[in-house]
């Protein structure tokens, strides 16, 4: 039995290092916590400085998991840009024919409107 490593021991080192691979995740999201806006080098050093060493692609995705499950980990927010009320205008019109000319062609709303004349005649 020289040389061998009893199970229990082994089975404490392995708890021990999922319990440091987890404070580590735990520090990353504490500093995103403080400092949304951070980005993953900033994080790296300023985390190295208080004796906590993680990788940038660690840090890359729970930055990227916090935002998938909707909490703002930083980054630039969607600016949403409100459709204005319908006047019925003439501006309105000619831009309704315009997305019909963009996805159509000319031709082919030219013959559609001969089409209904000839219909509506």
């Amino acid at each position: 039995m020289t040389g061998q490593i009893p199970i229990h021991v082994l089975e404490s080192e392995i708890k021990q290092m999922a319990k440091k691979a987890g404070s580590k995740s735990q520090a990353v999201r504490d500093y995103l916590a403080k400092k949304s806006d951070a980005g993953p080098k900033e994080i790296v050093e300023a985390l190295a400085k208080k004796g906590i060493e993680v990788k940038d692609g660690l840090v890359s995705n729970i930055k990227f998991t916090l935002k998938k499950k909707g909490k703002k980990a930083g980054g630039k927010k969607k600016v949403v840009r409100r459709a204005k009320p319908s006047s019925g205008g003439e501006f309105d019109i000619l831009h309704d024919v315009k997305k019909v000319l963009d996805k159509h062609g000319a031709d082919r709303v030219k013959a559609a409107i001969a089409a209904l004349e000839r219909l509506g005649s």
